[in-house]
């Protein structure tokens, strides 16, 4: 299987801390992050906006780019405990809306979360 990258703004409380997470539960190590500004970023998501790019988290999974909400069952289907509801969410219509409106929420909401989560560093791979 290809490797996974998932994208996310370094400079967000909430990304990093979710990409902390999203590493540590990476059993089987499917899954690589990178912030939006990095090089890896510049090479798999240069024909997107700056607006586009910096506007929520992607993931790419075999040479395919899926962003936002959209890219929340993909994300779960690389941590192997959470497989069964990424593929709940990429097969269930009713999922996917509910994961994606989720995914808005705590998107426009960061700046405020940020301010009571734990500061911590950006994952390590």
């Amino acid at each position: 299987m290809n490797e996974a990258i998932l994208f996310y703004d370094g400079a967000c409380p909430v990304c990093r801390l979710t990409a902390r997470l999203a590493v540590a539960a990476d059993t089987e190590r499917r899954l690589r992050t990178a912030t939006l500004d990095s090089p890896d970023a510049d090479r798999h998501l240069g024909k997107l906006s700056k607006e586009d790019r910096f506007g929520s988290f992607h993931l790419v999974v075999e040479g395919r780019l899926i962003s936002g909400g959209e890219a929340v069952g993909p994300t779960l289907e690389q941590l192997r405990r959470m497989r069964p509801v990424g593929r709940f969410i990429g097969r269930s219509p009713a999922a996917r809306r509910a994961a994606a409106w989720a995914y808005g929420v705590v998107s426009r909401n960061r700046g405020r979360i940020g301010k009571v989560l734990p500061d911590v560093a950006p994952p390590s791979r």
